[in-house]
């Protein structure tokens, strides 16, 4: 899936979190395939919001996916809160 942009967080030296866009609802269809074949089902999803989370109690560790139909923007965002 083509990345439009991406960013990376550290703290203390560690990494905390990265983003990515895509741009298109066609990569927006791609990528939740592939959160879902990756992840498994989703911890939390909200399809009329077009909000999903996976996360891991744990590892502290959440995988959060939106999607921005008005600009038809998709947003994946990988955190670290053990950090």
């Amino acid at each position: 899936v083509p990345v439009a942009e991406e960013a990376y967080s550290y703290t203390r030296g560690k990494f905390y979190s990265g983003s990515v866009w895509l741009d298109g609802q066609a990569n927006f269809e791609k990528m939740k395939t592939a959160l879902a074949k990756e992840f498994g089902p989703p911890s939390f999803a909200n399809e009329k919001s077009y909000l999903w989370k996976w996360k891991w109690p744990s590892k502290s560790i959440e995988v959060h996916f939106y999607y921005q139909s008005k600009f038809t923007r998709t947003t994946v965002r990988y955190l670290n809160n053990g950090i």
